[in-house]
């Protein structure tokens, strides 16, 4: 199902000069990893492969790699690197993991559906679907559909390319368009877009067909948002949780966040370590306290039952300490400042 360029990681390890390799993938590509292990072997090279979740470029397996003095990994899946600047004297090939999964049907769909809604869309898709991006604005174009795009600041993804955490290419182009269109599997990429625009959003999804406005996913988020701040405010004791994934490393942010909930007059937990989950939180009669979540800003929004409390984003806590809540928008559930 995906492409792992295995010429390109094997000319690249020949550049490089070294035999072994830390390679690393996602849990859904993990299954089809044995082709490239078995490839790379054949060439006599050493493979190790990362048994740890990686949920995007933020979260590189150093420690892994440190561990067994390993300098080159070559990371699937992902586009990165994400907010990382110390790479430990460790270096890292990033495969996107291209999808093989026919568009043709989908697109035609989408034309379909978009004849009767939109003149004119913004289009954007994630780094598996990369390689067709040109194809898909090629077929709405010579549909009568116009097509804009746009590009994160981020200079590592390309344009047209988003994440779970950076839609920020959505914005340069949000004005000029009637609807925003995201090519990916599943509606995690397209929730991410609808946080953060106020144009309609439509995921278009290659692997199962379906094409859907988040309209109702939109509402059924912005009213959890809103019940966690205020359930949040009654809250005298917090936890501040963030993570050693190295692009999410937000200690800075952390401080800042300690700094104003104690002026408010709450008090504060810190919390570290490498993966969130309940678990943690448990330990610490986890019911009672508030929470922030300084780590994927995602945690927060997809997966709050981590959480056996109310949780706040690094970019909702100014609610926490007097902002008004007459001025909340989803943007802030996605910030990384304060």
């Amino acid at each position: 199902m995906y492409n792992f360029e295995e010429d390109k990681i094997l000319a690249w390890l020949k550049r490089e000069k070294v035999k072994d390799v830390l390679v690393q993938a996602p849990d859904g590509m993990k299954s089809q990893i044995r082709r490239l292990v078995d490839y790379l072997e054949e060439k006599q090279y050493n493979v190790y492969i990362s048994s740890s979740h990686t949920w995007g470029g933020c979260d590189l397996a150093f420690d892994e790699a440190k561990a067994l003095n390993i300098h080159h990994i070559v990371h699937i899946g992902h586009h990165g690197p994400v907010r990382i600047r110390d790479y430990y004297n460790i270096k890292v090939l990033f495969i996107p993991g291209y999808s093989d999964v026919s568009i043709d049907n989908l697109m035609g769909n989408l034309v379909d559906y978009l004849r009767e809604r939109c003149d004119r869309i913004g289009l954007f898709t994630v780094i598996q679907h990369y390689d067709k991006f040109e194809y898909m604005k090629n077929v709405l174009s010579k549909n009568g559909i116009d097509v804009l795009t746009g590009q994160s600041p981020d200079p590592h993804l390309p344009e047209g390319v988003i994440i779970g955490c950076d839609v920020r290419a959505v914005g340069l182009i949000e004005g000029m368009v009637d609807a925003i269109v995201v090519i990916a599997g599943g509606v995690f990429h397209a929730i991410g877009v609808a946080l953060y625009c106020e144009k309609p959003v439509i995921s278009a999804d290659p692997y199962t067909g379906k094409i859907r406005l988040m309209d109702n996913e939109l509402r059924k988020i912005y009213a959890r948002r809103l019940d966690n701040i205020m359930r949040a405010l009654d809250k005298e004791n917090f936890i501040i949780a963030t993570s050693t994934k190295p692009g999410q490393f937000f200690i800075s942010q952390v401080r800042e966040i300690e700094r104003e909930l104690r002026k408010a007059g709450k008090k504060v937990i810190k919390i570290i370590g490498n993966e969130i989950n309940r678990d943690i939180f448990l330990n610490f009669e986890g019911s009672s306290y508030g929470y922030v979540n300084a780590a994927c800003p995602r945690l927060g929004i997809d997966d709050q039952e981590i959480f056996p409390g109310p949780v706040v984003n690094i970019g909702e806590v100014k609610y926490i300490v007097g902002k008004k809540m007459e001025e909340y928008s989803l943007k802030d559930a996605l910030s990384l400042d304060i």
